[in-house]
């Protein structure tokens, strides 16, 4: 019996330093690949609020900026900016070993490695800084939390679980898919025995301290985000069959069929059966949001983790091995799209920072510049490090609109794409077009009456 325990121990062992080893390279090339690819426009975004840091914003939580004001002292290194979220991104699978030795199978960490890393989402989506990132780390931490809580009943793990919860809320609003995946679990007998009242007292105090920066700012600001968010979900508009089309065969080609049905068909215990909600109820609650309005691939990354989990513990190659060599063919792609992005006009956002970058004087030749939207104030700022703002009222309203500096008082200058118009508060302004800088832009310059 006692060799049989060494055994073990001395296996339990190399699997740890396998796992850390492996963790330790992809560190590395994610720090690495982070700080050579350029900004989105939406990271561009994220990291501008991150000069006006604050309890949170318009379009979504502080998190994200939070982040990013914290790799400031890196940005002269490339785009070195990202590695706090990133690193913090890194530790996602670190805390999924903790959930697989909770459900008892620390060995299958190597194949939910493969599958993590293998999936673009969750491998090369981790070196792009967006909200999507503190909101799965969290939401990782809190349902590791929510096992460890059943194996030994102890207090610490339901204020972990709760900071995480409120922490999450701070990152991205879908958190609260959580709490809503774990309620069908109520149903099961040995669930319901191992909680208690003081459970979730503990649960709700520590949510509710770690979401107050949220809900203050809301507080002060007629709720507006919470409104915006839900009508971006939500919208009442004329029902069209692609949006769930796109969002199924998106998700089909993200997390493969035969992973999640893998992961959803085997029989389960009941730690794997609150797992396996984590993953179906964000995928059903995204699919139903797509017969209202279109959905964003991205939105259902929480429920990858859990699925390739599952997958992993009863996966053979052949369910595995298609949908890695798939993944790795998209991945190869990827390269050659940033290398020649003039080439692969496909996608916008491929080709949207290597497009700002060539203005990057633009902000210093014509002082005070405004942009169209968010994306190009943003690039802008972040290429040229001049203050651009979007001019208020020329487009949806996102956080710009918040800030004095977005409505100027004086003459200035407008970058803004071609034909669109002035907003109504300039349309009596005396307005001369100077140059197009880039194909679908024009520079204008504004003197308001």
């Amino acid at each position: 019996m006692a060799s049989l325990v060494i055994l073990e121990n001395r296996s339990s062992l190399a699997i740890d330093r396998l796992f850390f080893a492996f963790w330790l390279i992809a560190l590395f090339a994610k720090l690495a690949i982070s700080a050579v690819l350029p900004l989105s426009g939406d990271e561009a975004y994220y990291w501008v609020w991150s000069y006006r840091l604050d309890w949170s914003y318009y379009d979504h939580p502080p998190m994200v900026a939070w982040l990013y004001s914290l790799g400031h002292p890196l940005e002269s290194f490339g785009h070195a900016v990202r590695w706090p979220p990133v690193l913090l991104g890194h530790f996602i699978p670190l805390i999924w070993y903790g959930i697989l030795k909770a459900l008892g199978s620390p060995s299958k960490i190597g194949l939910f490695l493969v599958l993590f890393f293998a999936c673009p989402l969750t491998g090369l989506g981790g070196v792009i800084v967006t909200p999507d990132l503190p909101l799965l780390f969290f939401w990782s931490l809190a349902l590791w939390s929510l096992l460890k809580f059943f194996e030994d009943q102890e207090s610490r793990w339901a204020w972990i679980l709760g900071f995480a919860l409120g922490l999450g809320f701070c990152s991205k609003y879908h958190i609260v898919l959580l709490p809503l995946s774990l309620l069908p679990a109520l149903g099961l007998k040995e669930i319901r025995d191992r909680l208690s009242l003081r459970f979730f007292v503990i649960v709700f105090i520590s949510g509710l301290a770690g979401s107050l920066p949220v809900l203050f700012w809301n507080s002060q600001h007629e709720w507006i985000s919470f409104l915006f968010q839900l009508n971006h979900g939500f919208k009442a508009t004329d029902f069209r069959w692609q949006w769930p089309a796109e969002y199924s065969a998106g998700q089909f080609l993200l997390i493969f069929p035969t992973l999640l049905w893998i992961a959803l068909s085997r029989k389960k215990s009941a730690p794997e059966k609150i797992v396996a909600l984590t993953a179906v109820v964000p995928l059903v609650f995204f699919l139903i949001s797509s017969l209202k309005a279109p959905t964003e691939l991205n939105w259902a990354i929480m429920a990858y983790p859990a699925v390739f989990a599952l997958a992993a513990l009863g996966a053979q190659k052949k369910h595995w091995v298609p949908a890695v060599l798939f993944w790795l063919t998209l991945h190869a792609a990827v390269p050659v799209l940033f290398v020649f992005p003039e080439k692969f006009p496909l996608y916008e956002k491929v080709a949207e920072p290597f497009r700002f970058k060539n203005l990057a004087e633009l902000p210093k030749q014509h002082q005070p510049l405004y942009a169209s939207s968010y994306q190009m104030s943003s690039l802008l700022w972040y290429v040229s490090k001049v203050p651009v703002y979007k001019l208020r009222g020329i487009n949806r309203i996102d956080m710009y609109d918040f800030w004095e500096e977005s409505a100027p008082t004086g003459t200035f200058y407008l970058l803004k794409d071609e034909g669109r118009p002035l907003p109504e508060a300039y349309r009596k302004s005396e307005s001369r077009f100077l140059q197009s800088p880039a194909p679908g832009l024009e520079l204008w310059e504004v003197k308001p009456q």
